[in-house]
């Protein structure tokens, strides 16, 4: 990220800690209510007064006669915050991104108090979403401003009035502060998070502690290797996703729709690290996983139209997690809208579903399977994100019950 001078400081530590779900659909507006929202736990929020040195924590009726920067931070969550500050020295500052952590990485200019702030979030495909809504506002000349988002107004309105926000909301305005007026004097800043619908756990059901990776800070299309180094982590070899990646995973071009494009039996379409990559199948990953595990400590199955009732018995049950390929979210996408077509270098005529996805399967109980899911961060630090039976048996269907268990001998 470009810095505007080496003395550039930060005003404000601001680490938002979102609770959040990944929902890839837009939102329903006219559905919400307070009752699908509550406000964020965990969140850190410090500021720098102009002038000093220290660091200090910034609660809603903290007051100072300036501050000279803002730091947000989020680490390990599915949305990240893009911010600014703006001063009347040096105009709107660059904006900083909160999974950023280098030392430079703030808004703001040491010595200039700041007299606007913007914040923004945004899931990792760079969408603004109102499944994470930031309400803000200034004081300024000794009196509040309006709240202001990046929200849908709709949603703004509904958490303003169920969570009973003090003062007057700004549906127009991307920033809190009037430079004309002077400089912020107070900053109040409020999280809410939408509350998911996932299935809980019954108390019979099974569910397997494996680790996990969250793929799309690093690799949006690499779920099937992420979903695979999850299982060796879980099998007792120590492997990282990227050197998986880098020296196992057998990779080609990336297709052209309509065109050619490689085998996703052979390699992996593209390059799991960009948003342009798509995918491979089972035999893929095991060609890859042959290259490195060791047939003397461990074996490497891969099944095809292994039923899911089968797996479970067999693997989870005996602390086994499942490599699976399904579809994003369990949706059926089993219309032919869903599929993308080209043609191999060798001539096969390849149809491949645009919602494929590799999760890892973790557990079941009655009506519902378990899954480390690398798209979704679940909420409350949970690893796994639960789906009824019923879409899990259609999405794995669709992909033509292709499976994979590492597992120790």
């Amino acid at each position: 990220m470009k810095k505007l001078k080496k003395n550039k400081i930060s005003c404000f530590l601001l680490v938002f800690v979102f609770i959040a779900t990944f929902i890839i659909a837009p939102l329903n507006v006219s559905a919400t209510s307070v009752n699908t929202f509550r406000e964020a736990s965990g969140i850190t929020q410090q500021y720098r007064a102009t002038g000093t040195t220290a660091w200090q924590t910034l609660m809603p009726n903290t007051t100072f006669t300036g501050a000279d920067g803002v730091l947000l931070q989020t680490s390990n969550k599915p949305y990240y915050l893009k911010y600014k500050c703006r001063d009347n020295s040096h105009g709107w500052l660059d904006p900083v991104l909160s999974i950023n952590s280098g030392t430079y990485d703030y808004a703001g200019w040491l010595g200039y108090s700041v007299t606007n702030i913007s914040i923004e979030v945004y899931d990792y495909t760079r969408r603004i979403f109102d499944n994470y809504v930031v309400m803000y506002r200034a004081k300024v000349a000794g009196a509040w401003l309006d709240w202001v988002s990046n929200g849908n107004p709709s949603v703004m309105q509904t958490i303003k009035s169920g969570f009973g926000l003090q003062g007057n909301l700004d549906t127009s305005s991307t920033d809190a502060g009037w430079a004309s007026k002077g400089v912020i004097q107070a900053l109040e800043i409020r999280d809410y998070e939408r509350i998911e619908n996932y299935p809980t756990p019954s108390a019979n059901a099974k569910i397997i502690d494996a680790p996990y990776i969250y793929q799309n800070f690093d690799y949006p299309n690499g779920c099937e290797s992420v979903s695979t180094v999850m299982a060796l982590q879980k099998a007792g070899i120590n492997i990282s996703v990227d050197s998986f990646i880098d020296n196992y995973l057998d990779k080609g071009a990336t297709p052209i729709v309509g065109g050619t494009g490689p085998d996703p039996d052979l390699v992996y379409c593209g390059n799991p690290r960009l948003k342009s990559g798509w995918g491979c199948y089972s035999p893929v990953i095991v060609n890859a996983l042959n290259k490195f595990v060791n047939k003397n400590t461990h074996t490497v199955s891969q099944f095809y139209g292994k039923s899911l009732d089968e797996l479970c018995h067999t693997y989870i049950d005996n602390n086994i997690p499942v490599i699976m390929w399904a579809t994003v979210g369990m949706i059926d996408s089993s219309a032919s809208s869903y599929y993308a077509h080209w043609t191999s270098p060798g001539g096969k005529a390849i149809s491949y579903n645009t919602k494929l996805h590799c999760v890892l399967l973790v557990g079941y109980d009655e009506n519902n399977y378990y899954f480390n899911d690398p798209m979704h961060m679940n909420a409350d630090g949970v690893k796994y994100t639960g789906y009824s039976k019923a879409s899990v048996e259609k999405a794995y269907s669709i992909l033509k019950k292709q499976s994979i268990v590492v597992a120790p001998k």
